[in-house]
């Protein structure tokens, strides 16, 4: 990983803010093996987060004036570089337990997802979450560094970061409950200190002991509202 690299205290390596806005690349993109980013462009047309399985899924409206998110257990999912990682926590699973979290996953099994991915703690009673790891993409998105610090509703660390805060316990919350993947996308554009976004991502429960959900990670991809249909969202 290009840039300087933290170590936090569970030993997982994540990008720092500053080498997340360095570099030629355009926000939004990964890059591949030969160091180039290839194109953001959803496989499918935008509009199809919009639409996917609207009538099934659970909406989230959180009052913040910011996007409302819908959730969908059934896992229809709009960009086909989100079944990659489903499909991968599906193999990891045996029967009906949870998988368990092991730090190497970040650096081997999904090392080419990484600057989509954000990796949390999460408490007993999930009352707060912790960031472990968060993608160069997920850093440039938020505007600044939460890297290793606590989430509660009440503490955001920053006014900025307080819309996408209440967004994650409230999935963190439900992976717990539910103990599977789940699907979410915007209904709306979502606001973001990097700009106007639709985007979809996928949650994945993991346990540290095999009993409880104590681990979640995501992939979210961006889809920027400028490059998108008028009517897209």
């Amino acid at each position: 990983m290009p840039g300087d690299v933290i170590l936090n205290d569970r030993g997982i390596e994540a990008p720092n803010l500053k080498s997340a806005n360095q570099g030629g690349a355009a926000f939004g993109q990964p890059m591949d093996a030969t160091g180039e980013r290839p194109s953001l462009v959803p496989a499918s047309p935008p509009s199809s987060h919009k639409s996917a399985n609207a009538k099934s899924a659970l909406e989230l409206d959180f009052s913040d004036h910011n996007s409302p998110m819908l959730v969908d257990a059934e896992l229809n999912f709009a960009d086909p570089r989100l079944v990659a990682p489903f499909q991968w926590w599906m193999a990891l699973r045996s029967d009906a337990a949870i998988p368990i979290w092991h730090n190497r996953y970040l650096q081997e099994d999904v090392a080419a997802l990484r600057n989509y991915l954000h990796l949390y703690e999460l408490d007993d009673e999930v009352e707060k979450v912790r960031l472990l790891f968060a993608g160069e993409d997920i850093l440039r998105a938020l505007g600044e560094n939460p890297i290793d610090h606590w989430f509660t509703p009440a503490q955001a660390m920053s006014p900025k970061l307080r819309s996408s805060v209440a967004r994650v316990l409230e999935l963190a919350k439900l992976t717990q409950h539910t103990r599977a993947p789940l699907r979410t996308h915007t209904k709306a554009v979502f606001k973001m200190p990097a700009g106007d976004f639709v985007l979809e991502s996928v949650w994945l429960p993991f346990g540290t002991d095999g009993a409880s959900v104590k681990m979640m990670l995501a992939m979210t991809v961006f889809a920027p509202v400028a490059a998108m249909p008028s009517d897209a969202v």
